[in-house]
């Protein structure tokens, strides 16, 4: 009996300590699920509600460029907002009413790619500008090759590459054209496989990545 006592005694210690593993292994799972989930917080709103508009980050601000007002009203707006103060400030305007525009910043200025101007994806640009925070003055740049909004854009090897969208007579396109501020000039590359609009474009690991769209 004695014997038989010592053996359920160390089956039953074997047990208890499976399930302490089994809890402490859970728990840091838990853990680091927890830390690799990331957290979102609220910060300061924009000054005006806003659809439709183009996002680039230059010099450590955030720029939200044109876009639609309640009452379907189209905004020049140019909004720059520092992480490090939580705040919004007014910037010079864009040099038209614009929605749906591509942007992306580059060696700290900011690049303004097509975009719509009228209802329902109509009036469509082949306009290009750079934004100069430290002067607070826009420019005119080369247009496209033809109008466009909803095109995606990014930047890549020190140029600015503007990818698909829909020009007129609301006629998706999958064209790739590629700004170097060097030159001044676009040039135009292997378009999509697909024509897509609306879509979103980011540059990682030295490719350019297409992602969504219609």
């Amino acid at each position: 009996m004695k014997h038989i006592s010592t053996l359920s005694m160390f089956y039953i210690g074997l047990a208890l300590w499976q399930i302490v593993i089994g809890a402490l292994f859970a728990a840091m799972v838990q853990a680091q699920s927890s830390g690799t989930q990331g957290s979102w917080s609220t910060k300061a709103p924009l000054p005006i509600k806003l659809s439709e508009v183009g996002v680039a980050a230059a010099n450590d601000k955030i720029y939200v460029l044109g876009g639609i007002a309640p009452g379907r009203v189209y905004q020049p707006v140019n909004l720059e907002y520092d992480p490090v103060t939580d705040r919004w400030r007014e910037r010079a305007p864009l040099p038209r009413a614009l929605n749906h525009a591509g942007a992306a910043g580059l060696n700290g200025k900011i690049y303004v790619v097509g975009a719509f101007t009228s209802e329902g994806h109509g009036g469509p640009l082949d306009a290009a500008f750079e934004y100069d925070p430290a002067t607070d003055t826009w420019q005119a740049l080369a247009p496209l090759k033809s109008p466009r909004g909803s095109v995606g854009v990014t930047m890549l090897g020190g140029k600015i590459h503007a990818i698909g969208g829909r020009g007129p007579d609301k006629v998706t396109v999958g064209t790739h054209e590629v700004y170097d501020p060097a030159s001044g000039k676009w040039t135009e590359l292997t378009p999509l496989p697909k024509a897509r609009d609306h879509l979103a474009v980011v540059a990682a690991g030295g490719r350019i990545h297409a992602i969504g769209g219609r």
